[in-house]
């Protein structure tokens, strides 16, 4: 039987062997390892693992005399801390990782705007660019529609022309007839009264 003294000491499981079901805690005053027998575990076996840091009573075995440990919880005072500080240095990171995706959603933000100014801007070209062929097009076709029409003017103006000679030639032809037949009329008048005398 081991005899239980009053003192609770504290120190790292540094090492634990399952099938013999003992193992040895380095004591945080820095004095030599403590032999720990699985009985004098609170907790069940396996709740307690290397590198734990752990609270005990320094006992003394009633056969061999010598010190041991008993009575062994985990240090959770130290534990806590472990875990404060494991949850702020995860706080850190989380901080961090989100700055992170920040800046890096920000970058990618400012890229996309960037491609899609880019994209504005080479659609706008591409507008212009259909927009001054279409100007183009109007311009011709405004073009052949003035010649078109200033050609339509020259053809009506030249029928006026070949219309108007026409008639003249025509009223002279006439006139010559007419003057003809009174030549004519005269003439045959004069026979008429030459027969007479």
């Amino acid at each position: 039987m081991a005899k239980r003294e009053a003192w609770m000491g504290s120190g790292v499981l540094v090492r634990w062997r399952k099938e013999g079901g003992f193992g040895f805690i380095k004591p945080s005053d820095g004095n030599g390892d403590l032999f720990c027998h699985v009985s004098q575990l609170r907790q069940v076996e396996g709740s307690i693992k290397e590198g734990d840091r752990v609270r005990y009573t320094v006992t003394q075995d009633g056969l061999s005399g010598k010190r041991m440990a008993g009575n062994v919880v985990l240090d959770f005072s130290r534990r806590s801390r472990r875990s404060s500080d494991s949850r702020s240095s995860r706080s850190k990171k989380r901080r961090s990782k989100s700055r992170r995706r920040r800046r890096s959603s920000s970058g990618s933000a400012s890229k996309k705007d960037k491609k899609s100014k880019e994209k504005e801007v080479k659609e706008a070209k591409a507008d212009e660019k259909e927009k001054d062929k279409h100007k183009e097009k109007d311009k011709e076709k405004d073009k052949e529609k003035k010649e078109k029409k200033e050609k339509k003017k020259k053809d009506k103006e030249e029928k006026e022309k070949e219309e108007k000679e026409e008639k003249e030639e025509k009223k002279k032809d006439k006139e010559k007839s007419k003057k003809d037949k009174e030549k004519k009329h005269k003439e045959k008048h004069r026979e008429r009264s030459r027969s007479r005398d």
